[in-house]
């Protein structure tokens, strides 16, 4: 099968166009791809002024795909479409996972395109100005086009209200007795979650910030000798600090006497995270998977509801997941 040619993009949603129809940068890489921003008139008024990228790369798809790959462009057979639950085992599919493969890396050719233009041009924006477009692929030069099959992450989460009655008034009235503020790490993991659409990456980083700093005040508060150091000195190797370091700490709140470390799941994931964490830092791309990302902000959420009932906040183990809960003491 000849070449084919894959495209992927996004609508840039709040960013305006100052001057020019079109531009046109090809980044070195393994696809080489020709990254496309341009004006595109949208089916509303308002749109027509709106700025889509697209990544577009030539392939060269394995010779056992290109029957699939001919029988969609054909009609004969219908594009996949694979949905995964988060934590859940991928059902496997050659063709989507090669299709998920490029895809992800096209996307990733956009943001960080739009990235450079925005910081080389000083052009504000949103933080996550994407608005995700299907993927397409094309057999015949780019004349027509057919959607790209793909893989879909699905993820449910159960929203957790606010109780607005007089016990939940108590608690809170409890807490503002006690002059007690909300931990700057439950704030940071809110924003680590607000980022999982936009930007992996971001979530990630700020994630794992979130853990590294509930472990700072959490020792601040149980040791405050250990203040002006903990303060002062770059982040503990968090992993290490929560098996070997964490147990010994005088809590305020125990289970039967003892003062557990996070699970061993718990910990491999954050070990992970952390590396995941030191390579997007640097390397500047996520080397950590979306769905992975998810399960680490749900542990990190746990592992601060944690911090929370040793630093004396006896409610907060109510509020930490049951499988977490029952791996205390691995």
């Amino acid at each position: 099968m000849p070449c084919m040619l894959v495209k992927v993009g996004f609508s840039l949603v709040g960013v305006y166009p100052r001057m020019g129809d079109l531009l046109q940068v090809r980044l070195s890489s393994e696809l080489n791809p020709l990254v496309e921003v341009k004006r595109e008139s949208g089916p509303e008024p308002a749109d027509a002024h709106r700025l889509v990228i697209h990544a577009l790369a030539e392939v060269e798809p394995p010779q056992t795909l290109a029957r699939e790959f001919d029988g969609i462009a054909r009609g004969v057979l219908k594009p996949a479409v694979l949905h995964t639950m988060i934590g859940a085992n991928a059902e496997p599919d050659p063709l989507v996972d090669y299709c998920t493969t490029i895809s992800q890396t096209l996307s990733e050719a956009c943001r960080t395109s739009f990235g450079l233009l925005r910081w080389r041009l000083g052009a504000d924006s949103p933080l996550h100005p994407f608005a995700a477009l299907l993927g397409s692929f094309s057999l015949d030069g780019g004349g027509t086009w057919h959607t790209l099959p793909r893989r879909t992450y699905v993820e449910v989460r159960q929203p957790v209200g606010v109780s607005l009655d007089e016990v939940a008034a108590a608690r809170v009235e409890s807490l503002l007795q006690s002059q007690s503020m909300e931990p700057i790490s439950h704030a940071l993991l809110r924003e680590a979650f607000g980022s999982e659409q936009g930007s992996t990456r971001s979530a990630l980083v700020i994630g794992i910030a979130a853990a590294e700093t509930g472990l700072k005040q959490l020792v601040s508060t149980l040791v405050p000798q250990t203040q002006w150091l903990i303060e002062r000195l770059p982040s503990p190797p968090l992993t290490k600090m929560l098996k070997d370091y964490l147990p010994s700490m005088p809590a305020r709140c125990t289970h039967n006497g003892s003062v557990f470390p996070p699970p061993k799941y718990v910990r491999s994931l954050l070990h992970e995270g952390v590396e995941a964490r030191n390579k997007a830092v640097h390397a500047g791309t996520s080397p950590m998977s979306a769905p992975d990302v998810s399960r680490l902000l749900v542990v990190i959420r746990d592992l601060l509801y944690l911090f929370d009932f040793y630093a004396g906040h006896e409610w907060a183990l109510d509020l930490i997941s049951s499988e977490f809960r029952a791996g205390l003491g691995t």
